[in-house]
């Protein structure tokens, strides 16, 4: 009942999202409608869906209890098999997830589009642009950043748990190396999608089409929401020693002063680069900056990712086969891209800021939260069970119940969930907009 229930809810997101896009045939409404569906299901997988996987995959876990293992052998299994199966089925859950979005989404735009036709309310508006490029090149730097720590992370947390299964004569339900090759493989995934419309946005975009700075703003808050919510909520000095309130007012705080800093910073470099510069860089036009920075970043990224572990990087040919593709977009769209030309005046921006930086905002959060969906689980079930799981003596006496431990477990991916995609997307789009004007402001004339 609860399976059908959410096919139709993503078939009818779907449905609208391709009747009300800017789409001209049915494949570019499916088009829209596979898209509105990921989003949609990934949104749920967020707040409910990779909850249940964790549970899941921490059953054998749960079924022991808080009670002593009997040996140190059995100990370091039900440790492994949690880590293992939290990781690899997490990560599955979201893919899968993502797929079926993607299908039902794109079945209700494509129906949307061949029973309505000419009478959709799609053709009540006009493509932007100067939207898309912005979006897709917001979302490439922040899939960019999470693809880095992704691919710096979990070869530890692989070759900790191998050493512990190696020591102790222990196994694992899979392969060990799925450890790292499941977030990885999603990382890359996410980081090639974003790539690819950037790329797609670059070819459709007018050379001389103002893009707008409000995407930089945006850039500056949300890395600053990154580092305000891990560090004072999750995992900073005052994470989990001070009411829920006061962990987010501490946040909120932290945010607004990395983003005041981000602010004073491109004031100063933008104060400090010569006029002749500036003006080079005037004349290569909006969308031409936006493929130079395609390029480096998927070259940065390509470069990060085997400079933090070479050795865990290329055993695997997709892994680099995927970057390298990433590379050649961003050299083919600095193919694709021309400067100004003498004389040739810029044409107007498109005005959506607020649009803008809500949309990569929301998307960012979202990809926050899958990103931290697994660790979350680890964190939360098996590292708390630890103490009580020790061998070789009587259990200390629980804190909390397994009962208790499971709905602290539930409550904070729920949590993050509401206060991320709902509180902190509009906290982060008045801001940037705020920013907006203050730098317009600043720098007028």
């Amino acid at each position: 009942m609860w399976g059908g229930l959410a096919l139709m809810l993503l078939f009818s997101t779907g449905l609208i999202a391709g009747l009300w896009s800017a789409a001209r045939t049915p494949l570019q409404t499916a088009g829209i409608g596979a898209l509105a569906g990921w989003f949609a299901a990934w949104t749920a997988e967020a707040s409910l869906g990779s909850v249940l996987a964790g549970l899941w995959s921490a059953r054998s876990l749960l079924a022991h209890g808080l009670a002593p293992a009997e040996n140190e052998a059995r100990f370091v299994a039900l440790i492994a098999d949690s880590v293992w199966s939290i990781v690899v089925w997490v990560n599955a859950s979201i893919a899968f997830s993502a797929l079926v979005g993607i299908v039902t989404g794109g079945f209700g735009g494509l129906l949307g589009g061949l029973l309505f036709g000419k009478r959709s309310l799609a053709r009540r508006s006009s493509p932007d642009p100067a939207f898309s490029l912005r979006l897709s090149a917001l979302m490439t730097l922040s899939a960019s950043l999470a693809m880095v720590v992704t691919v710096t992370v979990y070869p530890l947390l692989l070759s900790s748990t191998q050493n512990a299964v190696t020591q102790n004569a222990a196994s694992l339900p899979g392969r060990p190396a799925l450890i790292f090759e499941t977030p990885v493989a999603i990382g890359l995934l996410w980081w090639l999608f974003w790539v690819a419309m950037t790329w797609n946005a670059l070819r459709r975009t007018p050379p001389g089409m103002r893009v707008g700075g409000s995407a930089g703003l945006a850039g500056f808050v949300c890395g600053a929401t990154y580092l305000g919510v891990w560090w004072s909520v999750l995992g900073g000095p005052f994470g989990g020693r001070l009411s829920g309130f006061a962990d987010w007012a501490i946040a909120i705080l932290l945010t607004a002063v990395l983003t005041l800093f981000f602010l004073l910073t491109g004031l100063i470099i933008q104060k400090i680069v010569p006029a002749g510069i500036r003006a080079f860089l005037r004349r290569q036009g909006s969308p031409r900056r936006i493929a130079w920075m395609l390029l480096g970043l998927s070259l940065l990224t390509f470069l990060s990712v085997f400079g933090a572990h070479p050795e865990d990087g290329w055993h695997t040919l997709w892994l680099p086969g995927g970057l390298l593709f990433g590379v050649l977009l961003g050299l083919d769209a600095l193919r694709r891209t021309r400067p100004l030309e003498s004389g040739e005046e810029p044409l107007s921006e498109t005005p959506n800021p607020l649009g803008t930086v809500f949309a990569v905002s929301f998307l960012t959060q979202l990809a926050l939260l899958l990103t931290s969906a697994a660790p979350l689980a680890l964190v939360l079930l098996p590292i708390v069970m630890i103490a009580y799981l020790q061998p070789g003596g009587a259990a200390p006496e629980p804190a909390k119940s397994l009962a208790d431990i499971i709905a602290e477990y539930v409550a904070v991916p729920l949590a993050l969930s509401v206060y991320l995609l709902t509180l902190g997307t509009v906290f982060i789009s008045l801001t940037s907009a705020g920013l907006r004007w203050v730098w317009r402001q600043v720098t007028a004339g």
